[in-house]
């Protein structure tokens, strides 16, 4: 199994052009817009500022918004386990965060705790059940899959689900499933459109099929633009990522299929990252595809060849790379400087495992007996006995003090995050 694909692209030179995300030509993230010198693709996995798998962006001056069906980008905040995209000015300072989910609509078939495995408007979703060397267990908001009985999902329920599509099958007989990072119970879904998604496996002029031969066939919209003017459907291949939202009302919820087929979509976006070569990147995410004769790994579609000085990554990994332009070959277009693997202890595994919290508070008496509970930036940390604290003894009930949690999420449906460490400072 495989966990999440994250990816994060800072682009150290000043005035590179990056296009993203469904982004035409001239923009760092569709829907984003431009004007930033960096970008970060992937799960959000703390607050104090906001962090993307690992990685701190400070979003005191950025705004958080979100696309509806409607197209229109809606102002709201992050949490936990969202894919989002944060162009930045090269310094880690945000500008603008895009949440993007993978799905939104009714669950069509209910959680089999066996295989992990639950479907969404028809599409397959993996809930990862442990954080290890490859997997981070998914977030769960409206459930808990740990209490007796389990609160899971319903095929009543509506849902949106983010996360990033893994290949499951083979490269000739693929079957992407969506490996969530996040899924949500929805009270209500704004507006009149269902979203889906998937990696493409086939396509003609005017429709691709998602995730499987015979899978989800999409109409393709003959716009180019969305309503916010970004390019949308830029370059489509196979295995490439697609979104689109589509009329909710071709949605059968008593046969629990569509309607039509190809389905008609009211808009559409490719969501494959580029980047634009000479230029300097750091890359994190899992490998997707290793060859070993060529010494070439596929992370999010980028390919990079990994000198011999190196260990080879395996195909799963978690990796982080700094790359430069490939100065041994045409292709592929990047070669790695320096990588990282994620450690394979559960103590301590690195690279967005754990989940960050930073958040200036008060009224904390550490005297009192452990387990107890702490909540920063909206998210409730469980400090145990065996978490380490450092500095936060002394500061008496009242006072404000800076308090930074490392927090692990161990198992699927866990009700609580658990502190492995918690740091207080004055600032």
């Amino acid at each position: 199994m495989r966990m999440k694909i994250l990816l994060l692209i800072s682009l150290l030179c000043a005035g590179l052009l990056l296009a993203c995300g469904g982004g035409g030509s001239g923009n760092l993230a569709g829907g984003v817009g431009s004007g930033g010198s960096g970008l970060a693709s992937g799960t959000v996995t703390g607050f104090g500022s906001v962090i993307v798998d690992g990685v701190t962006y400070d979003d005191s001056a950025s705004v958080t918004q979100a696309q509806g069906g409607d197209g229109v980008l809606q102002t709201t905040q992050a949490q936990l386990g969202e894919q989002v995209q944060v162009v930045h000015d090269g310094t880690n300072a945000a500008q603008r965060i895009e949440i993007r989910a993978s799905l939104a609509g009714p669950v069509s078939s209910v959680y089999v705790s066996s295989t992990g495995l639950l479907e969404v408007l028809g599409q397959p979703v993996r809930l990862v059940q442990t954080t290890d060397q490859s997997t981070t267990a998914t977030v769960l908001s409206g459930y808990d899959l740990s209490s007796t009985p389990a609160v899971a999902p319903l095929t009543s329920d509506v849902v949106k689900v983010h996360g990033l599509w893994v290949n499951e099958g083979t490269d000739v007989l693929p079957n992407y499933v969506l490996q969530a990072t996040r899924l949500e119970k929805l009270t209500t879904l704004a507006g009149t459109a269902y979203l889906v998604s998937g990696r493409v496996v086939s396509q003609s002029t005017t429709t691709a099929t998602l995730n499987k031969i015979g899978g989800l066939v999409l109409q393709l919209p003959s716009a180019t633009s969305d309503s916010d003017g970004v390019t949308q459907l830029t370059s489509l291949g196979t295995g490439q990522p697609m979104a689109a939202w589509v009329n909710a009302t071709l949605w059968n919820s008593t046969s629990r299929a569509w309607l039509q087929s190809p389905l008609p979509t009211l808009r559409a976006r490719d969501a494959a990252p580029r980047v634009a070569t000479g230029k300097t990147a750091q890359v994190s995410g899992v490998v997707d595809k290793v060859d070993s004769v060529a010494r070439v790994i596929t992370v999010q579609e980028i390919k990079v060849l990994i000198p011999s000085s190196f260990t080879l990554p395996l195909k799963g990994q978690v990796v982080q790379m700094q790359l430069v332009t490939n100065a041994i070959s045409a292709t592929p277009a990047w070669m790695a400087q320096q990588i990282q693997t994620r450690t394979a202890t559960t103590s301590d595994l690195g690279l967005g495992a754990d989940v960050s919290l930073k958040e200036k508070i008060a009224n904390v008496s550490w005297t009192q007996s452990r387990p107890f509970l702490l909540t920063l930036r909206g998210v409730t940390v469980q400090v145990t006995s065996s978490t380490q604290v450092t500095a936060c003894q002394s500061s008496s009930v009242g006072t404000f003090v800076v308090m930074k949690v490392a927090a692990a999420r161990p198992t699927l449906g866990a009700a609580l995050l658990v502190a492995r460490s918690v740091v207080c400072t004055a600032n």
